[in-house]
């Protein structure tokens, strides 16, 4: 089963989108920046879904920062 992260900010989409896709994947949830590279370190996800403007750290700094690991 592939493994998905969805970095949102927005609590009501991230557990809409956790509903609907929680057949076809482990989904994670992350709600601010610094707490999705915690969770990218610790899960290795398949595919990651960001919003642009996290709380912590945004979408870029937050790619920017994947790019050094």
């Amino acid at each position: 089963m592939l493994r998905l992260l969805i970095a949102d900010s927005e609590v009501g989409l991230s557990q809409t989108l956790q509903k609907e896709l929680n057949k076809d994947f482990q989904i994670f949830v992350c709600h601010n920046g610094i707490h999705v590279l915690d969770t990218i370190c610790a899960t290795d996800p398949d595919i990651l879904l960001i919003n642009l403007s996290l709380p912590g750290l945004d979408g870029l700094m937050l790619l920017d920062a994947m790019h050094a690991l």
